[in-house]
């Protein structure tokens, strides 16, 4: 039995940063953006690994509280 992992999802403080230190450390270029996720205060870049998908998401703003659990494993260093 094998496992084919299709798409692994990275949650990061600043969008912009580390979708562009990615881009440059790999030479890949992001394929989309999502604007339906916005609908939970958040936004991503859809970044095509040959057959596969990375995706970064970031709060749209600072949230006076945390919106789930992968924001507060951001906020507190902790894995989820």
């Amino acid at each position: 039995m094998s496992l084919h992992l299709r798409q692994v999802a990275l949650v990061a403080r600043d969008l912009d940063q580390v979708v562009d230190d990615l881009c440059a450390v790999f030479d890949l270029a992001v394929g989309y953006n999502d604007p339906a996720i916005g609908s939970l205060q958040l936004h991503n870049a859809v970044i095509p690994v040959g057959e596969e998908f990375l995706e970064v998401v970031a709060p749209l703003v600072e949230a006076s509280r945390p919106i789930d659990s992968s924001i507060v494993a951001v906020e507190t260093g902790a894995t989820c």
